[in-house]
Order: structure tokens, then C-alpha cells, then sequence
């Protein structure tokens, strides 16, 4: 939560490093970087231009 990793909010995936681990994201207009497998504990939603899931 201190992240900001919480329900409903909007996050980005930015770029993978090299190797393909770690992942950046960007939430609530900072950039975060997770392991692989800690970012597969999350449950995302992708949503269109209009606010609806897809």
C-alpha cells in the first residue's frame, strides 16, 4: 500500500531490463520496479481510452 499498489489504481508497465527482470511500472506518476514474480501476485485489469475494461 505505501507503493501505492492498491484497488483501482492505474498503472503502466514502462519497459523490461535486459533480461527481462525487473519490470518498471509506473503508478500514481512515480516509477517502481518489481521482480518477475512478485509482480505476477497482482491481478490486473486492462482498460480502453473510454474507461471500460477490455
Amino acid at each position: 500500500m505505501v507503493l501505492g499498489l492498491v484497488e483501482q489504481a492505474e498503472i503502466s508497465f514502462l519497459r523490461a531490463s535486459l533480461g527481462g527482470d525487473p519490470l518498471e511500472f509506473r503508478i500514481f506518476g512515480t516509477s517502481i520496479s518489481l521482480r518477475r514474480d512478485q509482480a505476477r501476485r497482482f491481478s490486473v485489469t486492462q482498460i480502453g481510452n473510454d474507461g471500460e475494461p477490455r
